[in-house]
């Protein structure tokens, strides 16, 4: 990580070198104290066996420059390749085949969680509202003319509502319960 994290800068650095206009360092618009800490490590470097002027400096860092516009260049064409290749890939059968399953491969059991919690969930409210409504049942019906006789319409005469017991409607609010816990640990296992 921390070389990739050094690359990176590396080239971001590179990159804002080769923005810079001509092959030169600027004097002219130095202060005193910056002009002194070049020359500063202009000694540095004679010292270490490197260039003994400020010139000689001058000349290395304009190299030091070029260097890093044309690597700045080299990367920014590399990874518009990259960005070309990688877009003609997405778009065939095999490309959109690894897209889900890279896809799968870091949200796929999340999704999986959320799916199921929805699905235990809605199964739950089905087992409350199937154990809690009433039944009407019809004992008898009457029969109703209609259109001069051609058409005879069946209506409910007699109608017994049935309710549940108490302890179905304990076992509704029971699944319920229970649905609604394994929904919310379900979203709350998701990241």
């Amino acid at each position: 990580m921390k070389t990739l994290l050094t690359v990176f800068l590396l080239c971001f650095s590179l990159n804002a070198m080769a923005a810079t206009d001509g092959n030169y360092l600027d004097m002219g618009n130095l202060t005193d104290v910056q002009k002194a800490e070049i020359a500063l490590q202009a000694a540095k470097l004679a010292d270490q066996g490197g260039v003994s002027d400020v010139d000689g400096v001058l000349k290395q860092l304009s190299k030091f420059e070029g260097i890093g516009r044309e690597t700045g260049i080299a990367v920014r064409e590399g990874l518009t390749a990259v960005v070309d290749v990688a877009d003609k890939f997405g778009k065939t059968n095999v490309g959109q085949i690894t897209i889900a399953m890279i896809v799968w491969r870091v949200a796929g059991s999340d999704l999986a969680l959320i799916f199921l919690g929805v699905f235990v969930l809605s199964l739950g409210i089905w087992f409350f509202h199937y154990l809690n409504k009433t039944t009407k049942i019809v004992t008898k019906w009457e029969n109703i003319p209609m259109f001069g006789g051609a058409w005879v319409r069946k209506v409910p005469d007699e109608v017994e509502v049935v309710k549940r017991d108490d302890d179905a409607q304990a076992v509704g609010v029971i699944g319920l319960l229970f649905a609604t816990i394994v929904f919310v640990f379900c979203i709350a296992n998701v990241g």
